[in-house]
């Protein structure tokens, strides 16, 4: 392994980082995502010391989170009243455990490099897929979600998964990187490079007769939905400015029953969806009455987003970030309880035990996980509602669909992100979901994007971004199935890693190479034990000659 100055491996780490957010949107330069990983495993082989790998994944990690998530600090800049300087110092902050499953692989590669001896590259590929899938992270971004318009390959990930295309692209980037590397061995780091390819045709076979089989799938029936996109994200700055919490409530409802009754009322729709937080209270009442009289004239089912409580014994509460179903009768039917919530946003983690830890944070959240999983039946067709980023956790989609779902409806509120790239890479995101499940997404979304997407990843009708409108569409529903992966989970990806290292393996004892014997009458050729077990001096000075460039054993 060769050494490189400490300079010449921040650059890797630093180019490793800029390839992996430019592959993502806004700049969707996704052919960088193949290459992304390689000056990584280059920075990470000429490290003189696991302290400078370290130092190399966590350089690759604040790369990509101050490329990709500059963002952060623009909202605490704007909601949290955090002066610039201390609005990126947060973002510092949260560069360094944000993306950490780059410093935690570049760390675990460089202790393992021995191991890494025989097959570099496929050590490489599966380390950091399992680093990808086991290190717990804030947003859930994969290296494989950059393939999400790749054609046939992106249909893979029904198969095996978004973590499986992280797979076959880190394979293929660490095969790279370690032929461009290397010394000696050039044939086997070719194979292997080779090997690496072919697992990619291979799954693009498999993506292209799984698109085959999305697309050939019978259609049950179509959904005429409705979102209805407010372009208003925050009721609390709302009662700022009208000077009172319930005159924000009610100026919030009367929007959203404004923009509902104006265009849907003489369309044939079966349902509304109003995002994430539309409905800024409990559902007292009062609150709720307005909504009932509007659902009665219409004659539809509204699914919003809003909040509810629960009372415990003595002055205690529990508050939960809570999706509601209101049947065409007005009634409340069904409601759901987020359970999969965001880190400081929604929770601060030991605040019941230190409360002084939700006076140290702005404005954080202090909800109550749900009990899980729940299906909205509405008009025979079972929707599985997920709110905000709980549709970025495959664990939480499969739990979902386990349920019952046959369409997923995501509530959520991009407003707090700006106007920069967190509503494309949500997305993205949301896009690969539907391909891994093979099921129609609705995205609700209180400044955009909202969207509904099909069960081929398929934008079928997209909102702009910061505009109030509704969007109207009809959505296909297909008859029930099971991808592999929605089936499976992460066993399907592990099974795919299994089967490259057979192939590996079996080719590695193909290529090994065979001791000639010797000729009759001739002794054996001196093998290394024998000559380190004989004369040390003359040992050392073949190899000092072999070393000069003399030949040895004349």
């Amino acid at each position: 392994m060769r050494s490189s100055s400490a300079w010449r491996v921040r650059l890797l780490a630093i180019a490793a980082g800029a390839f992996y957010f430019l592959s993502f949107p806004p700049y969707d330069l996704r052919p960088l995502g193949w290459v992304a990983l390689a000056p990584l495993v280059i920075a990470i082989r000429r490290s003189e010391s696991g302290r400078r790998a370290f130092l190399a994944g966590a350089t690759t990690a604040m790369v990509t989170v101050l490329g990709g998530y500059f963002w952060i600090a623009d909202t605490a800049h704007r909601f949290w009243q955090a002066p610039w300087p201390f609005a990126i110092l947060l973002l510092l902050i949260y560069g360094t455990f944000a993306q950490i499953h780059f410093t935690v692989f570049a760390w675990l590669s460089w202790r393992s490099r021995r191991v890494f001896d025989r097959a570099p590259a496929l050590c490489y590929a599966t380390l950091f897929t399992a680093c990808e899938i086991v290190v717990p992270r804030i947003f859930p971004d994969k290296l494989g979600h950059t393939q999400i318009d790749s054609g046939a390959l992106a249909f893979a990930s029904a198969l095996v998964g978004t973590h499986g295309l992280t797979f076959a692209v880190a394979w293929v980037a660490a095969s790279a990187a370690v032929l461009l590397d290397g010394a000696g061995r050039e044939r086997r780091r070719l194979v292997e490079l080779g090997l690496a390819l072919a697992a990619v045709a291979g799954l693009g076979l498999g993506g292209a007769r799984q698109e085959s089989t999305f697309a050939a799938a019978p259609i049950a029936r179509t959904l005429d939905v409705a979102i209805v996109q407010s372009n208003l994200g925050d009721p609390e700055a709302l009662a700022t400015d009208l000077g009172s919490v319930t005159q924000a409530i009610d100026s919030t409802i009367a929007m959203y029953l404004g923009l509902t009754y104006r265009s849907v009322a003489g369309r044939h729709v079966d349902f509304v969806v109003w995002p994430e937080t539309a409905l800024p209270s409990m559902p007292r009442p009062r609150v709720l009455a307005p909504l009932q009289v509007m659902v009665g004239s219409l004659g539809t089912p509204l699914l919003f987003g809003g909040y509810d409580s629960e009372r415990l014994s003595g002055s205690r509460w529990r508050l939960y970030n809570a999706a509601f179903h209101m049947a065409p009768n007005g009634d409340l039917v069904d409601r759901y309880y987020k359970h999969k919530l965001l880190l400081f946003g929604e929770y601060v983690p030991f605040s019941e035990r230190f409360p002084v830890l939700i006076d140290l944070l702005p404005t954080p959240g202090e909800f109550t996980p749900g009990p899980g999983p729940e299906v909205f039946d509405v008009g025979g067709v079972p929707l599985s509602p997920l709110i905000c980023y709980e549709l970025l956790f495959p664990r939480v989609v499969r739990a979902s669909l386990r349920a019952g779902g046959q369409v997923l409806v995501n509530f959520t509120n991009d407003y707090w992100f700006g106007r920069h790239m967190e509503p494309l890479q949500h997305l993205q995101l949301t896009r690969m979901c539907a391909i891994e499940t093979g099921r129609p997404i609705v995205r609700a979304t209180n400044t955009g994007i909202s969207a509904l997407i099909d069960h081929r990843g398929q934008v079928i009708a997209q909102s702009g971004l910061w505009t109030q409108e509704v969007l109207f569409g009809r959505l296909p529903v297909p008859e029930p199935m099971w991808t592999p992966y929605a089936r499976w989970g992460e066993r399907v990806t592990a099974a795919l890693a299994g089967v490259c290292w057979l192939v590996v393996g079996l080719m590695w004892a193909v290529l090994r190479p065979r001791r000639r014997a010797p000729a009759t009458g001739e002794p054996p050729a001196e093998s290394a034990s024998a000559g380190h077990h004989g004369s040390p001096t003359a040992g050392s000075l073949a190899g000092a000659e072999t070393r000069g460039g003399g030949r040895a054993g004349a």
